[in-house]
């Protein structure tokens, strides 16, 4: 049961930094073009921030300058990682 629990707790770590990742290239990719490693980013990320970006749009926020949705959805990882832990200990 612990290595599931690690599994989880690294899966939740690596898309986390991943989605940190995508915000860090979203303001170098402005200036250099797209590149591969950016649109590799894009797709495994996408999936997560989407629906977060939808849901945001749906409550009004689609007008704002800033894109919310990585910062949620790195409070909702983290979330799951405390509730993770909660349950299987």
């Amino acid at each position: 049961m612990i290595v599931f629990a690690d599994a989880v707790d690294f899966f939740l770590c690596l898309i986390e930094f991943l989605i940190f990742a995508r915000c860090i290239m979203s303001w170098i990719v402005m200036i250099g073009g797209k590149n591969s490693f950016s649109s590799v980013l894009y797709e495994l990320t996408e999936f997560f921030l989407a629906p977060i970006r939808h849901l945001l749009n749906k409550i009004g926020l689609k007008n704002c300058f800033i894109d919310f949705s990585p910062m949620i959805a790195c409070f909702l990882i983290e979330l799951l990682k405390i509730l993770f832990a909660n349950l299987l200990i």
